[in-house]
């Protein structure tokens, strides 16, 4: 007893090579003693930190060697062995090191700081899950290890959020969808924009204003400002690709014109009081305003030559903005729009 308090007393004022030699004596001396594991873990913690992975794991086994019933140690042992083989890259053994602390715990819940260990042991097993397991099979997973099944659906958000910041978007929006299906009250908005990213990052124009579609769909009225946000950055971007800007041509790809048309209109069919949302990702000096979102969707529906919707979104710029910078272009494009509407063979309300 005297030598681990004086070790611990070493350890507590920053002496740690020195409660290191104290530990030593107590091995040799008192090979049977009740401290030993900890004397055992003070050299697999010292590897661990000084990132000696090598060392620390048979260090951490020896700790592990000495049963639980005299271990009062042997939890955390294993959490930190759980540790060592993710560092080395040996995700499955961390998974199943993971697992097997769980598992040690429900049958010694008497452990100290057990209920602690155990909860972080569950936030952060799906680190290595998100490396070597499959992503549709994860909810089942972690309903068995979950201490229920609104943890098991934290664990799955947290596993979701793993993949979106990593850039696994095919995982990523497989789990966020099913979270969305199989979590009704939840943060359905949060869930459908990082769908949404998803999409953004890997799928084709008309795939993400689905996505977008779906956002509006789905959380109508939710989180509004970040939604309309990414719709109003999206449909920005598809308008200089494809009109082009002072310092680069636009591409007049067809297929982008009509995507970016389309991506205001949800925009302003989707927000009413779009002026009075706060878009805090946008620049005050970009922000663009109802009327100049009506604008811009004007100018591409001129450009795609559809003479009357054209027309009436400039007339939507009048009544968004009636004495606004945009009035006198505004009004100029609508009669312009009429007069190559009354020239053409273009069905009405085209």
């Amino acid at each position: 007893m005297t030598l681990y308090t004086l070790a611990l007393h070493l350890e507590a004022i920053g002496q740690r090579s020195r409660a290191r030699m104290v530990y030593q004596r107590l091995l040799r001396a008192y090979p049977q003693s009740r401290f030993v594991p900890q004397a055992w873990l003070a050299f697999a913690e010292h590897a661990f930190a000084g990132g000696d992975l090598d060392a620390a794991e048979p260090l951490y086994e020896r700790v592990l060697g000495i049963p639980p019933a005299r271990n009062p140690v042997f939890g955390y042992a294993r959490y930190k062995l759980a540790w060592v083989r993710y560092n080395q890259e040996d995700f499955r053994g961390a998974l199943d090191a993971f697992v097997q602390l769980l598992a040690h715990l429900r049958d010694h819940p008497d452990e100290t700081n057990a209920d602690a260990l155990a909860r972080q042991a569950r936030r952060e097993l799906v680190l290595p899950y998100a490396r070597v397991a499959r992503p549709d099979r994860a909810l089942a997973f972690f309903r068995r290890v979950a201490a229920g099944e609104a943890e098991a659906f934290e664990m799955l958000e947290s596993l979701g959020a793993l993949y979106h910041d990593t850039g696994q978007w095919t995982e990523s929006a497989g789990v966020h969808r099913q979270l969305i299906a199989e979590r009704p009250g939840g943060a359905r908005c949060r869930w459908q924009l990082r769908v949404l990213d998803a999409a953004i990052a890997s799928a084709p124009k008309a795939a993400q204003r689905q996505e977008a579609e779906r956002l509006i769909a789905t959380a109508p009225g939710a989180c509004g400002a970040e939604a309309a946000t990414t719709l109003v950055l999206l449909a920005t971007a598809w308008h200089r690709e494809a009109i082009g800007t002072e310092d680069q041509p636009g591409t007049r790809d067809a297929a982008t014109l009509r995507e970016a048309e389309a991506m205001y209109g949800l925009v302003l069919d989707a927000y009413p009081r779009f002026d009075a949302l706060t878009l805090d990702r946008i620049d005050a000096r970009d922000r663009p305003t109802r009327a100049q979102l009506h604008f811009h969707r004007a100018d591409l529906l001129f450009e795609m030559q559809r003479w009357s919707a054209c027309a009436a979104s400039f007339e939507a710029t009048l009544d968004a903005a009636p004495g606004g910078q945009l009035a006198a272009d505004a009004a100029y494009g609508a009669v312009l729009c009429y007069d190559r509407h009354l020239g053409s063979r273009e069905p009405p309300g085209t």
